[in-house]
């Protein structure tokens, strides 16, 4: 028998303490989904536009931080970033996974 697929890997083995984030591919070439394995909202879901709109919500705010960041969307326990068309998800997606990993606490 063949063996099972192994599982999708995180980007990067968490710090101690911190959340293992798993990112996905969406229909969407200029959307990624990052899986936190932990509620990053507990009721409902935050859709974040700009820096302005996510004011106050740490995890959001690193992510506009970042250069390329277009819009935020979070609900369950996980984030979907959507880039600006000219972002590099090989240099941006690492970016957002360290941030979300800070941000986003294993409760």
């Amino acid at each position: 028998a063949a063996p099972a697929a192994a599982p999708a890997a995180p980007v990067a083995a968490p710090a101690k303490g911190r959340i293992q984030v798993f990112v996905e591919d969406t229909p969407n070439p200029n959307a990624r989904k990052f899986s936190c394995g932990v509620p990053v909202v507990h009721k409902g879901s935050l859709i974040f536009n700009s820096a302005k709109e996510a004011s106050g919500n740490a995890a959001a705010e690193a992510l506009f931080a970042l250069s390329g960041v277009r819009s935020v969307f979070m609900v369950k326990d996980f984030v979907s970033v959507t880039r600006e068309p000219s972002a590099d998800w090989d240099q941006l997606a690492p970016q957002i996974v360290a941030a979300l990993q800070q941000h986003i606490s294993a409760r």
